[in-house]
Order: structure tokens, then C-alpha cells, then sequence
């Protein structure tokens, strides 16, 4: 009877117990919720940290795409300035803002990119083919023979400087020189680029000797050809420091464009990993004035400035340079990255490259 009775029992309360009261729902419902809360925050974190992970992934790529195309710009020079002649006439020079001398060929360019947040890194002489279309419908022979164009160059015999002759060594060269100067330049502060998101970007400036949408053999303003007159070394001047600029370019036909965007600060310390110049080659920049000096950007150039007693400086010949390109990237300001406090996330591993000069000193083309 007693088992029974217990059994009965039992069955009754097992049926009673088919419900949950309201205190454990209650407390079913958070334990749920902190699970589910858990498990979240997991998976945020780990598509915020995809996020992150493909966008340095696609900034290191195009810091690499951009490396890869200065050093083949660079490869094809004629003639590597390290920024270490300057001019002993001060009378036709310009200067920094803390009143620096500017090195050769910065003499020469535009007075807009010599500014506090322009950052010259880099300044070369290349040989820039010019296309069919160009030089198509080109009549050498409608130009005068007896203008001469202005330029102070007795080396040369008489005629070799006539329009005509210029018009036919074009069309016989196919080819013109190109003065190329990589710049850096620092965004933050800059209301005038507030499309670019990065620390600081890489400008490139190219003066040509001619302007293909005119007449081919009328040379920009300013331009002075150093094979006429061997003066790489310290154009736009001759080897008796004469000026031979009528007056400088100006950006409005040659303004520089943008390589890449993202550069790290020129300032940073985030990485001192980059390794010291060769004693053969000069660091550059290299404290080219007090504003102008970059550890995110930066070049080893062979130096060859030798100065004369007459205050000239020439190169010696037959050799070639060498240049080693430091760049340094940081993702900071790209749309979609989480940039965590008190760390150096957005920084990009320092990229390096050595780059063999295929022109050689003092040989014209």
C-alpha cells in the first residue's frame, strides 16, 4: 500500500514539474543572453580583425606596386642628385623657409613645391621616349635655320642650336630629357587635400623638355637641357655659375601627381629598423632643412659632388650610382580599420629595394 501510495504520488508531481516557473525563465533567458552576448563579441572581433587584416594586406600591396615602380622610374636615369651641391652664388639661388640654401636641381623647379609640407626625397635625370603621335606631321623644314633658341652654351658649333637643328635631332632622337623629383608630402592639416585620408602621400613632378600638346620643339619655360652643356651637377646653372633660366617653370602645366596615398609620418619613430647609408652614399632627406626630414621615406644615393676652388661642382665620369629606396606604410585613415589605442596596428613593415642606375656619369645620349 505504502508503494502505492508513492508511486501516485510521484506521478503527480512529475506531471506538475512539465512547467517552468517564472524566476527560472527568467533566469534561462540571461544565462541565454550571455552566451549569446559571448559568443557576439567573438565573432565581431574576429571579422573586425579580418577587416583589419585585409586592408594592411591591400596597403603593403600597393606600398609595393608603388616601390616597384620607382625603382624601375629611378633604374632608367642618367644622373642622381645626393643634394649635396649647392650654389656659391646666392644672388640666383632660392632658400628654405629656416633659410637654407636649396640644393641643385631644386634651384630650378617650381617655388610652390618648396614649401614646409613638401619633402624632396628624390631628384633625377631620365630620357622620356616620345610617341608616334607627337611627332607626327612634324615639318623640320618650315623652321627657321638662323633663330637660334636662348641658351648660354659656347660648346656647341654654330647651328647645332637653330630651331631647325633641334627639330631634327627630335626626329631623329625620338627621345627627350626629363627632370623627376619625388616629393613627400604631409596631409594632416593640409585643408586643401582633405580627400587624402593617409599620415602623408608620395607626389611625383616631371619637367619635360618639351610639351606634347604643342608644338614639340617649343621647350617649356625654364628648361634648360644639361647634355648641351654637361651641367647635371648643378643645373639650371653652368660651370660658371651662371643662371641660364629665363625663369622657373610653374606648376600650372606641370603639376606633380600622386603616387600613393598612406605613407607613414615623415616623423614617426614607430621603427628604427632601417638600416645606415653605405659611406659611399649620401642619406636623403638629410636634415635638408630643419622641417625636411623623413623616417618613412627615404633614399642612399652613390655621392659624387666634387666642388672646384672656383666654387663649380662636376661629377666624375663613367661611373654609375646606386640608389637604395626605404618606404615605410601605415593604414591609419582607411575607411573601415580599427586603429586600437596605445598600439601600432596600422603601421605596414618597412619595405627595401636596391636600385642599379643604368645611365652613366657625363654620357650623352
Amino acid at each position: 500500500m505504502f508503494e502505492f501510495i508513492l508511486r501516485v504520488y510521484l506521478s503527480s508531481y512529475s506531471k506538475f514539474r512539465k512547467a517552468f516557473t517564472l524566476p527560472e525563465l527568467l533566469l534561462g533567458v540571461f544565462i541565454a543572453l550571455l552566451l549569446l552576448g559571448s559568443l557576439l563579441s567573438v565573432l565581431i572581433n574576429l571579422l573586425i580583425q579580418e577587416r583589419n587584416e585585409q586592408i594592411l594586406t591591400e596597403t603593403q600591396n600597393n606600398m609595393e606596386r608603388a616601390m616597384r615602380f620607382m625603382a624601375e622610374d629611378i633604374r632608367q636615369a642618367v644622373y642622381v642628385y645626393d643634394f649635396q651641391q649647392t650654389p656659391t652664388n646666392t644672388g640666383s639661388t632660392g632658400t628654405y623657409t629656416n633659410g637654407n640654401k636649396l640644393p641643385y636641381p631644386l634651384v630650378g623647379i617650381p617655388t610652390g613645391l618648396i614649401a614646409a609640407n613638401y619633402i624632396p626625397i628624390i631628384a633625377f635625370w631620365k630620357i622620356t621616349p616620345l610617341t608616334d603621335g607627337v611627332l607626327t606631321g612634324l615639318n623640320c623644314g618650315t623652321l627657321s635655320n638662323s633663330s637660334y633658341i636662348s641658351e648660354n652654351n659656347p660648346q656647341i658649333a654654330n647651328g647645332a642650336l637653330s630651331y631647325q637643328g633641334e627639330c631634327n635631332a627630335l626626329l631623329y632622337r625620338r627621345k627627350m630629357m626629363s627632370l623627376v623629383v619625388y616629393f613627400q608630402k604631409i596631409n594632416a592639416g593640409d585643408s586643401t587635400d582633405s580627400s587624402w585620408r593617409g599620415k602623408s602621400r608620395i607626389l611625383r613632378y616631371q619637367f619635360d623638355k618639351y610639351n606634347p600638346s604643342t608644338t614639340p620643339t617649343t621647350r617649356n619655360a625654364g628648361f634648360i637641357d644639361p647634355t648641351y652643356s654637361s651641367n647635371y651637377a648643378n643645373w639650371p646653372e653652368n660651370n660658371s655659375q651662371t643662371n641660364l633660366q629665363n625663369s622657373l617653370p610653374t606648376t600650372t602645366s606641370t603639376n606633380p601627381t600622386v603616387l600613393i596615398d598612406y605613407v607613414d609620418d615623415p616623423k614617426s619613430t614607430v621603427d628604427t629598423k632601417f638600416p645606415a647609408c653605405d659611406s659611399s652614399q649620401t642619406r636623403i632627406p638629410d636634415n635638408l632643412s630643419t622641417a625636411s626630414y623623413s623616417t618613412s621615406f627615404y633614399v642612399c644615393v652613390t655621392t659624387l659632388s666634387t666642388k672646384s676652388a672656383q666654387g663649380s661642382w662636376s661629377s666624375p665620369a663613367g661611373q654609375n650610382q646606386v640608389v637604395s629606396i626605404y618606404l615605410r606604410g601605415n593604414a591609419s585613415g582607411f575607411p573601415g580599420l580599427q586603429v586600437i589605442t596605445g598600439t601600432n596596428n596600422s603601421v605596414l613593415a618597412p619595405l627595401s629595394t636596391k636600385v642599379n642606375i643604368r645611365g652613366v656619369i657625363n654620357e650623352n645620349y
